[in-house]
């Protein structure tokens, strides 16, 4: 396929043509060698309307589960492959979400308002900060024991070193386990456990707010 689907081409047709055409980029994106990125792409298009059709941003309504599952099940390309591609285009469906659906209706159903490409973006940012502290770091090893500048160097690359951590796990996060997976009483735990986390954060977020501070460039 040369280039992707637009949305506005397939937002007037039925559930049962969505699901029908969606089998067959299911079909020839496992049919394909390489990875194509524009089936993926056109395959999200076709999910992400049938959504809109279905009123179900989230994907996670009994009624859109099954008409994928069918979309997946005509394919015929078996359930590891179809692991494969409901895994890989997951992250085109997040991307085309946040251009479809405004901030409020992403919060209304539980969506991240930022697309991966943004976080990818501001993890970048951080790991930029990251390696800067610990290039600084690594020179401060070569001064003299007890001097200073070597431990607020080191200090400062400490801080930025725990905040990335604590991003990426909890980047690593997903929604459909915590919905899906996990028991009200796991849930229970987990949210009193952000909930500890969140009070840290707001704590230190108004440290750096008071004490000034500017975005790192993108």
């Amino acid at each position: 396929m040369p280039e992707p689907l637009e949305l506005q081409r397939v937002q007037d047709w039925s559930a049962d043509e969505l699901v029908d055409f969606g089998s067959k980029l299911v079909r020839a994106y496992a049919d394909t060698e390489k990875v194509s990125t524009n089936i993926l792409k056109s395959l999200a298009v076709v999910l992400v309307a049938l959504r809109q059709q279905m009123g179900d941003p989230s994907g996670l309504s009994h009624a859109y589960k099954l008409r994928a599952a069918e979309m997946y099940r005509n394919a015929g390309i078996g359930p590891t492959n179809t692991s494969n591609v409901s895994a890989n285009v997951r992250y085109h469906i997040n991307n085309l979400l946040r251009v479809v659906y405004t901030a409020a209706e992403l919060e209304d159903a539980n969506l991240k308002t930022a697309s991966a490409v943004e976080r990818s973006a501001e993890r970048r940012q951080l790991t930029r900060a990251v390696v800067q502290a610990a290039t600084a770091s690594t020179r401060a090893e070569a001064l003299p024991a007890g001097d200073d500048a070597a431990s607020t160097v080191r200090a400062v690359s400490d801080h930025l070193r725990i905040a990335e951590m604590l991003q990426s796990s909890v980047g690593r996060m997903q929604p459909d386990t915590i919905r899906r997976e996990m028991t009200p009483a796991q849930r229970g735990v987990l949210y009193q456990r952000l909930q500890a986390v969140k009070q840290e954060i707001t704590a230190l977020s108004g440290i750096l707010r008071d004490a000034g501070m500017e975005r790192p460039p993108a």
